[in-house]
């Protein structure tokens, strides 16, 4: 199964894309039902209810070009000056700015808003006060310019630009919540390492991209064997800080492209690509050594770790957890605070071990 999508401009995009269809849907549909209201009142419905359909049937068409390799961001943008385009024609074909269809614009900056950030909004709405101001001059020529009509052109300007900057706003509050969420799906929140659904992403493809390159991978999972004994000992509060201590005692000894993740409780797994089995056994070594090192009270950590290798010890990333999985436990049944590679002996000895403290 591919992994989750879990980039959030790309989650929000996703989400704004069938919002800016919404609209588009609602626009259309104020427009007919507009039309069908005033009837024959103004002499060149029929042109217009052509026109708003074509412009639909461009709108769905459009929908496709994301499956064409398109970028969604420039499909948004696209979107929105399409609509603009069209509002502005359609009022100068319908009745100009004189009556409810000048609204629609707000629609259009409510899409700019949400799809584009508060640059290319205001641009928009900078274009959208000059095709108003265009409009009102057809309408009316210079004498369009002065008294209630400029007043009214003038709150109509400042009523899009507050809308955009609004709608700018909470867009901009939307994405930082899914972000915060998206990194709260993901982190194990004591640690700061990756959780067991991200370390599941992370690793996907993994070991097909290492057959192709015929390069090693090390998983090493390490399980604390005080852990019990600490929250008794000394409250929950005391265990955490020792589950931190492991991070960070892990953080210290890996690589950058090493991937670290909490699974659950207090068992790590470090995942090292492009990795031979004798490194991934020196650096459980240097993580032994660096813990004993720092081991001055009855609040140390104390863990077993287990390790497994692709291609030697299984050709999935399933089947390699599995395996360093039993080979941590058989450090553990050798006393603990100890490091084991996978045999195939171990295999038949799966049942799980406590290590007392």
């Amino acid at each position: 199964m591919p992994p989750l999508e879990w980039d959030a401009d790309t989650i929000q995009l996703h989400g704004f894309s069938r919002g800016v269809h919404q609209i588009q849907w609602l626009l259309v549909s104020l427009v007919l039902l507009f039309l069908a209201l005033t009837g024959d009142a103004f002499g060149n419905n029929a042109l217009a209810a052509l026109g708003t359909l074509a412009y639909f049937l461009l709108t769905l068409a459009a929908q496709a070009l994301p499956m064409l390799g398109v970028s969604r961001r420039w499909l948004l943008a696209w979107h929105t000056w399409v609509m603009i385009a069209f509002i502005t024609w359609l009022l100068y074909v319908v009745q100009g700015v004189n009556g409810p269809l000048v609204g629609l614009y707000v629609l259009a900056v409510i899409t700019a808003a949400l799809a584009l950030g508060k640059v290319a909004t205001m641009l928009e709405v900078v274009v959208i006060a000059a095709c108003y101001l265009l409009l009102l001059y057809h309408g009316g020529g210079n004498a369009a310019f002065a008294g209630a009509t400029l007043a009214i052109a003038c709150a109509h300007v400042i009523m899009f630009l507050l809308v955009g900057y609004l709608t700018t706003v909470l867009a901009d509050a939307i994405h930082l919540a899914n972000a915060r969420m998206l990194l709260m799906a993901r982190t194990d929140p004591l640690t700061g390492f990756a959780n067991r659904n991200a370390l599941a992403d992370q690793t996907f493809g993994l070991v097909e991209q290492a057959h192709r390159r015929k390069a090693g991978i090390v998983v090493l999972m390490a399980d604390m064997d005080n852990l019990k004994q600490i929250n008794d000992r000394f409250g929950h509060s005391t265990g955490d800080a020792a589950l931190v201590a492991v991070s960070e005692h892990i953080k210290a000894v890996a690589r950058d492209g090493d991937l670290l993740s909490r699974l659950h409780g207090d068992e790590f797994v470090v995942v090292l690509p492009d990795t031979a089995i004798d490194c991934g056994r020196a650096m459980a070594d240097r993580l032994l050594a660096r813990m004993e090192a720092h081991s001055n009270d009855a609040t140390a950590p104390r863990i077993s770790i287990g390790l497994a290798a692709y291609p030697e010890h299984g050709a999935a990333m399933d089947a390699l957890l599995h395996r360093a999985d039993e080979a941590m436990y058989a450090a553990k049944r050798s006393g603990g605070h100890a490091v084991r590679v996978f045999h195939p002996a171990m295999q038949s000895a799966n049942a799980p071990a406590t290590v007392e403290a």
